[in-house]
């Protein structure tokens, strides 16, 4: 009896210790006063999913638009649509900044593990990076971005739909179009990245002043491949 008490004890402890992912939920019809983020009672606020996962948990979000500029905050978790893979979700499921800023910011240290997948990015407007600001390293995949601007008229300025501003962030399967840059780099912008990887994005339609209408790329290493 002694050693089966022992077994499971030994069990107990063993699954305590075994870390489970959840996945918080996010949706227009929910509330971020008396949601809890489970699926039958989501937040309303992708901010609000952001700041309540742990690391490495999901933020799972419905079709819908969503009025708000988003930080990561350091929050190395995914945050995704329903289904990136599916056009008309990704269409449907909307970040708007309202021109009020940049729409999604990367800036404190976020990993490759911190992912934004499967969202229409729309209606940033700011000095750099209209549609994402990132200092770090983030994963940057299977979005849509379009009418972001970058309003600095400066050198070595830009990123209307992105601006990587140091870091090594990963920025594959996107669609970039009609976005617009004071100065240069409309679509993407990077600037003393390293291993900045930039593969398989649709660009097209975006327009800067001075140059660099697709991407613009100074001090920077990177592996591009672009389809």
């Amino acid at each position: 009896m002694g050693r089966f008490r022992l077994l499971m004890l030994a069990l107990l402890l063993f699954f305590a210790a075994t870390p489970v992912f959840a996945t918080v939920y996010v949706s227009t019809t929910g509330s971020d006063v008396t949601g809890d983020g489970s699926s039958g009672n989501p937040y309303a606020t992708i901010q609000r999913g952001i700041n309540s996962a742990a690391p490495a948990e999901t933020v799972q979000v419905a079709a819908g638009v969503y009025y708000e500029n988003v930080s990561f905050g350091g929050k190395d978790v995914t945050v995704t649509s329903t289904n990136p893979d599916d056009p008309a979700v990704v269409s449907a499921t909307i970040i708007d900044g309202g021109n009020a800023g940049t729409v999604v910011t990367f800036t404190s240290g976020e990993t490759s593990a911190a992912v934004l997948t499967g969202f229409t990015i729309t209606n940033g407007e700011a000095a750099e990076g209209g549609g994402i600001y990132s200092t770090a390293s983030p994963t940057i995949t299977k979005n849509v971005f379009t009418e972001n601007e970058c309003t600095w008229y400066d050198y070595y300025r830009g990123g209307g739909a992105i601006c990587a501003r140091g870091g090594s962030p990963t920025i594959t399967y996107n669609t970039i179009t009609g976005n617009e840059s004071a100065y240069m780099a409309a679509g993407i912008g990077c600037f003393g990245c390293s291993n900045v990887t930039i593969e398989h994005n649709e660009i097209t339609d975006n327009e800067a002043y001075y140059g660099g209408g697709g991407i613009a790329c100074y001090a920077t290493t990177a592996v591009s491949q672009l389809v």
